[in-house]
């Protein structure tokens, strides 16, 4: 299946890629990391609206941490108060 993206876009891309050093690409998946973060905790509090920060903070951590370690570590059973 071809891309969405124009090969010269793409081809410049790529270039600029392999030109940035590993602080630049690191930098670059920690703002990528955060941006996902913090459309996440924007998404739990529409579904959410009552929901305090711990609850937030829980449910945040439940789609990155396995169940069983958030039930014995915090508390929150996904099974019951979900993602």
């Amino acid at each position: 299946m071809p891309g969405d993206t124009h090969p010269e876009i793409e081809r410049l891309l790529l270039r600029r890629y392999r030109q940035m050093t590993p602080s630049e690409k690191l930098r670059m998946a920690a703002q990528m990391a955060e941006a996902i973060r913090q459309l996440q905790l924007a998404e739990i509090r529409l579904r959410y609206p009552d929901a305090d920060e711990r609850e937030c903070f829980l449910r945040m951590a439940s789609r990155w941490a396995p169940p069983q370690l958030l039930k014995k570590f915090l508390g929150w059973d996904v099974d019951e108060q979900g993602y």
